[in-house]
């Protein structure tokens, strides 16, 4: 077979093209340390790397959302965490407060702790996180939360809502939160009812903040959760130096149907009925049913011997305890927990601070309210507690979150790795052995292009 010149030469430069084509692809591989260096390279490699690169690229996105979200709850839970202190702090202050050993100085400085105290919490409540944003408004992390009227007149104007952040393709986290939660709407009392001494009591006697040692009686519905405990004081007909004190339990309720009517007999205030139910007499010289014992348990029960109550057997599983001595005509309340804000109960401690008047009655109604705010403060702390093991709960979700992602992050870069990079041992081999083909077929051509009959003709 006859093959033409032209043919070999057009064969041998075809196919050294082909070869430093390949040596020049195999070098860019070997400096770059990619093996696909575009997508014609290959083609399904380059797909997948690019859904894979996106992957990671959102999950670097999350991981700023991750490291935003954590440094506005770290900030959150270090203004709780010195709210708790604070809080401890000033309940300290309070119950010193109540020593009847504090020289006039003495109760000044506490007053003024007192104020300073009440500030520092209120620029805590109004704390911003790293962006500026306020951590205990809701929604609205633009509105200042608390706004000052006055002492102990503090508005709420946020929300109650959470502001949140996207931490996963399919995980949110509340990077907020309301300011009410914990700093308005707090219980007062014990969470079932609060106590307290009327404001024109005359006597030296003052209130525990009581007990309810059975939830389920006190869920009663015949239990309207509001009564006063009124006292009925008469000189003792056999010793005219001393006193007879006796109390009642009365329906507080106005919109109960038996307000102003007597829990232990069922006397009617209001109609003065039965007639002479409360008429002292020879025979009956202190005309309200139970006698009083200084420092003793008043019980919202039906007692030994009280033989005609206004609800027959009623129990509400709940005491108290009156000590000291009642005036006549003193009275002392029971009421269902409400919901208060921490501003107006420290409001009202420091102005009875400041109270310069002291008498043993007021002394009284002192004692009664320290007891009152201890409780509350107690009742508050509690709830910023709640909230700051929130934070804790979404602090640590955030950090497992960012774990795994992290680990997916890593597997993805495995994978663009494995589609993407070269085989360095494979690439140096093939380089080789190319570089060996060009070689042969470069030398192989210098010496077929000389072949020619001229050079046998003489």
């Amino acid at each position: 077979m006859r093959i033409a010149s032209s043919s070999i030469f057009a064969a041998s430069v075809f196919n050294i093209d082909n070869l430093q084509a390949n040596m020049y692809d195999l070098q860019n591989q070997l400096s770059t340390g990619r093996r696909v260096l575009t997508p014609a390279d290959d083609p399904i490699a380059a797909a997948q790397s690019l859904d894979l690169g996106q992957g990671k690229s959102l999950l670097k996105q999350f991981d700023v959302s991750i490291n935003n979200a954590t440094s506005s709850l770290g900030a959150e839970e270090n203004s709780l965490k010195q709210m708790v202190n604070l809080l401890t702090s000033i309940q300290s202050s309070v119950i010193q407060a109540g020593s009847s050993a504090m020289s006039p100085t003495a109760e000044n400085a506490i007053s003024q702790q007192l104020q300073a105290s009440y500030k520092q919490l209120l620029s805590l409540a109004n704390g911003t996180d790293q962006y500026g944003k306020y951590l205990f408004s809701g929604f609205k992390g633009d509105t200042q939360p608390f706004a000052e009227m006055a002492l102990g007149q503090v508005n709420y104007q946020g929300d109650s809502g959470q502001r949140m952040m996207q931490v996963s393709q399919t995980t949110t986290v509340a990077i907020s939160d309301s300011g009410a939660d914990f700093l308005v709407n707090v219980p007062n009392g014990n969470g079932y009812f609060a106590t307290g001494g009327q404001p024109t009591n005359t006597g030296t006697a003052m209130i525990t903040t009581g007990m309810v040692s059975d939830p389920q009686a006190w869920a009663n519905t015949n239990n309207t959760g509001d009564y006063r405990i009124a006292f009925h004081v008469v000189p003792d007909p056999t010793t005219p130096t001393q006193s007879m004190t006796n109390y009642d339990i009365i329906n507080n309720d106005p919109s109960s149907v038996n307000y102003n009517r007597s829990m232990i007999d069922g006397y009617d205030y209001n109609t003065q009925q039965p007639v002479g139910g409360r008429t002292d007499t020879a025979l009956n010289p202190n005309s309200f049913p139970v006698k009083y014992t200084d420092g003793g348990q008043i019980s919202l029960s039906q007692g030994a011997g009280q033989g005609y109550p206004l609800i027959p057997g009623w129990n509400f599983g709940a005491k108290v305890s009156i000590s000291g001595s009642p005036a006549d005509g003193d009275a002392f309340t029971i009421q269902s927990s409400r919901n208060q804000d921490v501003f107006s109960v420290l409001g009202d401690m420091i102005s009875a601070t400041q109270n310069t008047k002291i008498t043993p009655a007021t002394q009284a109604q002192f004692q009664t309210q320290i007891g009152y705010t201890v409780q509350y403060l107690q009742n508050a702390m509690k709830s910023v507690l709640q909230v700051q093991t929130a934070v804790g709960a979404r602090m640590n979700q955030l950090k497992s979150i960012q774990g795994t992602q992290s680990d997916i992050s890593l597997q993805y870069s495995k994978q663009i790795s494995t589609l993407m990079d070269v085989d360095y041992a494979k690439g140096i081999s093939d380089f080789t052995q190319n570089q060996m083909t060009l070689n042969a077929a470069m030398k192989s051509f210098s010496q077929v292009q000389n072949l020619t009959l001229f050079q046998y003709i003489n």
